[in-house]
């Protein structure tokens, strides 16, 4: 009897003593570098997704806002005035680049349908609103300002270039940017304005694509009627 019970310990202790094998360490180093792997891939997916919503959100709400602001403006105005000034012109006010210039007959009201990257606006009590669009430099984003009649500047976008957003105008093609007056139904209606800009993250913001993303702002507008 004692001598099974040696022979059983003895077993145990053989048992006890073997452990887990090359092959078996190294499979489950394996299992344990999958499943990490797969890890690792869906929290940077997930960092990936929310920076991306961030800066979508970032930049929609900057588009609404820039939206909301000039509707306003036009909306309430009684006349409206669009025009264009050339890059770097006498009054330091910049426009599209590659826009071409006004009809030469009418420098500074040109005809229904082309794009101006100037708006002037006059309100019910005699007020001057002047909204002009400024172009992106190699360090400074594109940006829409708002002047009153004291030619104080009010600014209608963030113009941060990291944390901001970068406006910029389409100056070419079907869906060209700025200020755009529209086709009167009849002589008697009043003046219709469309808008249409392209609002991006700042220049200098991350050039990773989950921090790059553009909404356009677009949206035509009638003064007020005449009374």
């Amino acid at each position: 009897m004692s001598k099974l019970r040696i022979n059983i310990l003895h077993v145990e202790t053989i048992i006890m003593k073997k452990g887990f094998s090359l092959v078996e360490v190294l499979i489950a180093v394996a299992i344990f570098g999958v499943i990490a792997a797969v890890s690792l891939d869906l929290f940077l997916a997930s960092v990936k997704s929310a920076n991306k919503t961030r800066i979508v959100n970032q930049v929609t709400q900057n588009g609404q806002q820039i939206s909301t602001v000039m509707e306003a403006l036009i909306r309430n105005a009684k006349t409206a005035i669009t025009c264009y000034n050339p890059p770097n012109d006498s009054t330091g006010e910049t426009g599209c680049s590659n826009n071409p210039a006004p009809p030469a007959d009418d420098p500074c009201t040109p005809s229904a349908g082309h794009s101006c990257n100037q708006l002037i606006l006059t309100d019910s009590d005699g007020l001057t609103w002047k909204l002009v669009y400024i172009d992106p430099t190699a360090t400074s984003n594109g940006y829409l300002e708002i002047r009153d009649s004291n030619n104080r500047i009010f600014m209608a976008s963030d113009t941060n270039p990291i944390s901001g957003v970068d406006v910029q105008c389409p100056c070419t093609g079907p869906n060209q940017g700025g200020f755009i007056k529209l086709d009167k139904i009849n002589s008697a209606a009043p003046d219709s304005i469309l808008f249409r800009f392209v609002v991006n993250q700042g220049l200098k913001a991350s050039s990773r694509q989950d921090f790059q993303a553009n909404v356009t702002v677009e949206r035509a507008v009638t003064l007020k009627a005449v009374e």
